[in-house]
């Protein structure tokens, strides 16, 4: 098929510092399967498949279509039942100095992400200029809001 295939083997085996911080293979697949999914979901247009060399089933696989939304992406990605329970949001600024359109997507008190790579916290996934940022004050502070209004067992998903 046409694209682009990214086989990772041996990391780091050149630079052994780097290689002594990697966790286990199966901590480290972890995480890239998290990265991948987040690309995924934010490339609607880029079909996505990603496995282990001795899997036959992807444990991450998006359709790649132009017609393809973001929505669609996170019933493949996160399942069906988290997009009964997904809120849209767009925030247009252009009446301020600081001009910048934000759209988001995030679920109700009722919902808990268990995805393949959550854990019992927020799920939180921020793009800014098509790139991937961690940004922790932001995402504590939206926690603080989720705090107030769910449970501590309840896992929010914000995109």
């Amino acid at each position: 098929t046409n694209g682009t295939l990214i086989i990772i083997e041996d990391l780091f085996y050149n630079n052994p510092i780097r290689l002594k911080m990697m966790k286990s293979p199966s901590e480290e697949y972890t995480k890239m399967v998290d990265c991948v999914m987040k690309m995924a979901l934010r490339n609607t247009h880029v079909s996505f498949s990603l496995k282990r060399d001795t899997q036959i089933e992807s444990d991450v696989h998006t359709n790649g279509k132009e017609t393809t939304t973001i929505l669609q992406n996170m019933k493949m990605l996160y399942g069906a039942d988290m997009t009964k329970d997904m809120y849209e949001t767009i925030i247009n600024t252009d009446d301020t100095p600081y001009k910048f359109q934000c759209k988001a997507y995030f679920t109700g008190t009722q919902y808990s992400c268990s995805s393949k790579t959550s854990s019992n916290s927020m799920t939180f996934i921020l793009f800014i200029n098509g790139r991937l940022v961690d940004c922790q004050p932001l995402k504590k502070s939206i926690q603080q809001m989720y705090a107030v209004l769910v449970n501590k067992q309840t896992s929010p998903f914000v995109y």
